[in-house]
């Protein structure tokens, strides 16, 4: 657990004038800049590091940036996390008043490290010890995190209208953590800044825990936070090695899995009468009444719930009348007795086929999710020119409605591939300066990396694109990978 430090006046002083010996150089030295790629508008982010060799721990797992499981208690985090929300908003607004907004900015890798006030750092960061003493460190310790939405019990409207009260908030817990980890590093406290690092990865964790599309993105931004941190921490002069607390991490802190499965089947459980069409029993009226429901409702749920406009009631006429022969068509192709089909209600017809298609399309994108990273954007691509192929197709509600959601699924998970390659990019960067400890310089290539093991793209499942221009290693995340995002880490050593 962190701890936090009560320093007296005397190694107050020692640190200042530690810091005014060894000037900006016992800093991280990080030039970060965002350029225009090919002039195509996208951008490309080149971190620029200054780093100092370091060899292999030991012991190996000296730091560790997760908990072993006897260390874990048990009982709910989202309870202190949601304790500390209650005292950081105002502590926030006060810092905000008496520093400045610029005050946050000082906790980003970004920002140059001689242009941080460092004692006015230190002032923000002791006004939240208390809280993370108290409430956030003690949930980084729990076993279990449940923030209470109960989604596998929500039908209808509630479940895709959720309150997420406290979950977007969490961002004020990382900033938080952040902001000390600068100071821990400006300071050499490297144990303190590994601590709350690890209690922000934890955050992200248990934030991702939600099953929720939302969560999971809060989540992913949020291990991105920790990552920038990671970044301080390796270009600050004479850190240890963290290779192998990288490599320990689980390879995704995030259980998206089980989100875009909740997210497969998110129309069954926003129409619950749907899902039930081909066993229950409603008068013709009732029938129409659900279907002249599913237009605005998919308006709602696509436009986070905004205000559904009267023209969506065409809408629902429109689908009526377009979609029932094709729908009838269907349901008979598909072995189901014609005389049967025809005695339906219209509407039980309608529904019937939407379950059904739209079961296929989320089948489609689900099998997704088990398959290898590389080629799924192609893939998910080729899956979409399908249905748009087939005229018939684009008269299915079920069609419509996961063409509209079902996408997300490609969203997250290459979100999430995004923040496994950030992780091993940092593990070979590590691997970069434990090669120095031993040679003296960086290598050529990865392959003379013999030391430690050198981890691939996970977005391509091939070695990482490097290269060294004279004592300058240049690590390459092109959009390339997949991923709409790049990244350049250009690291030479001190």
């Amino acid at each position: 657990m962190f701890e936090i430090q009560i320093r007296s006046f005397t190694s107050l002083m020692l640190i200042v004038a530690i810091s005014a010996l060894t000037g900006a150089e016992s800093f991280g030295q990080i030039k970060v800049t965002p350029v225009d790629w090919n002039g195509s508008g996208d951008k490309i982010e080149i971190i620029e590091m200054k780093v100092s060799p370091a060899a292999e721990p030991v012991p190996l797992f000296g730091h560790r940036l997760t908990h072993l499981p006897d260390q874990l208690n048990s009982g709910n985090a989202a309870t202190l996390y949601l304790q500390s929300l209650l005292e950081l908003r105002s502590k926030w607004l006060k810092v905000e008043k008496d520093f400045g907004e610029e005050a946050e900015g000082w906790s980003h890798y970004e920002t140059p490290s001689d242009e941080i006030p460092l004692e006015k750092l230190r002032q923000v960061s002791a006004r939240f010890d208390g809280t993370i003493e108290q409430h956030i460190a003690r949930a980084t310790l729990r076993r279990s995190c449940d923030w209470g939405y109960g989604l596998e019990e929500l039908k209808g409207p509630m479940s895709y209208g959720v309150q997420l009260s406290g979950l977007k908030d969490t961002r004020a817990i990382s900033r938080t953590l952040v902001l000390q980890t600068k100071l821990a590093i400006l300071e050499s406290r490297f144990d303190d800044a590994v601590d709350l690092m690890r209690m922000n990865y934890r955050l992200a964790e248990n934030v991702g825990r939600t099953k929720l599309l939302v969560g999971s993105l809060i989540a992913y931004a949020e291990i991105g936070i920790t990552n920038g941190s990671m970044i301080d921490f390796i270009a600050a002069a004479d850190s240890p090695n963290m290779y192998w607390a990288l490599t320990e991490m689980p390879r995704s802190l995030v259980d998206w899995r089980d989100t875009l499965r909740m997210e497969c089947r998110l129309a069954l459980r926003a129409f619950p009468e749907m899902a039930d069409a081909e066993t229950a029993s409603h008068t013709k009226d009732e029938w129409s009444r659900i279907v002249q429901n599913i237009p605005p409702t998919v308006f709602a749920i696509s436009n986070y719930n905004s205000d559904v406009p009267p023209e969506m009631k065409f809408v629902s006429a429109a689908i009526g009348i377009l979609s029932y022969t094709v729908a009838k068509q269907r349901l008979i192709e598909s072995g189901m007795d014609a005389t049967k089909v025809e005695e339906m209600a219209v509407g039980q017809v309608l529904l019937i086929d939407a379950s059904r298609e739209y079961l296929q399309v989320a089948n489609l994108y689900e099998k997704e999710i088990y398959l290898p990273f590389p080629g799924s954007q192609e893939r998910t691509d080729k899956i979409g020119r399908m249905f748009l192929a087939n005229e018939s197709s684009m008269n299915s509600p079920g069609i419509v409605f996961g063409g509209l959601l079902l996408p997300a699924v490609q969203h997250v998970r290459a979100a999430g591939v995004r923040t496994r390659r950030d992780i091993d990019a940092l593990r070979v960067i590590e691997a970069l300066r434990m090669h120095a400890a031993i040679d003296g310089k960086l290598p050529k290539k990865l392959s003379d990396i013999t030391v430690v093991h050198v981890p691939n793209n996970p977005a391509t499942n091939k070695p990482f694109e490097y290269r060294l221009e004279g004592d300058t290693a240049v690590l390459e995340l092109p959009r390339s990978d997949g991923i709409v995002y790049s990244k350049r880490f250009k690291v030479s050593l001190r």
